[in-house]
């Protein structure tokens, strides 16, 4: 209920200041690691530590990621891409990320349902992007 719905709320509140302060900044890289980092972090608690680290916390930091990841993305797109091929970039990230959608739910919700823990598959998965990004 509430706690879930922390991870929309925080991209409604948090992205326009993110978008903001990437506008200003040098890089994107720093601040795209650490939004990454934090992701795995919230994931990993909630996949392992679900008695020990309070579940707010946990939807917390994965709310802050998925509030400043996709911003930042955007950004680091408009930085590297020139001006004349952005509207093509756009489309291609647009639609990878769909396919990654659609893939990931099924995906999971199969798993789900042979009662495995998809949510430590994406653990791994998170850990293998950011060492990638690395």
């Amino acid at each position: 209920g509430f706690v879930a719905s922390l991870v929309p709320l925080a991209s409604v509140l948090l992205a326009p200041a993110v978008g903001l302060a990437s506008d200003r900044a040098p890089s994107a890289a720093a601040p795209i690691l650490l939004a990454a980092v934090a992701a795995v972090a919230g994931f990993t608690s909630l996949a392992f530590g679900a008695t020990t680290v309070p579940a707010p916390l946990c939807v917390g930091l994965i709310a802050i990621s998925h509030a400043c990841l996709p911003t930042l993305l955007l950004a680091l797109v408009r930085d590297i891409v020139k001006v004349s091929s952005r509207g093509a970039a756009f489309g291609v990230l647009e639609t990878v990320v769909a396919v990654g959608n659609v893939v990931a739910h099924a995906v999971f919700g199969y798993l789900a349902q042979q009662g495995l823990h998809p949510i430590k598959l994406l653990v791994g998965l998170a850990v293998i992007g950011i060492s990638l990004f690395m």
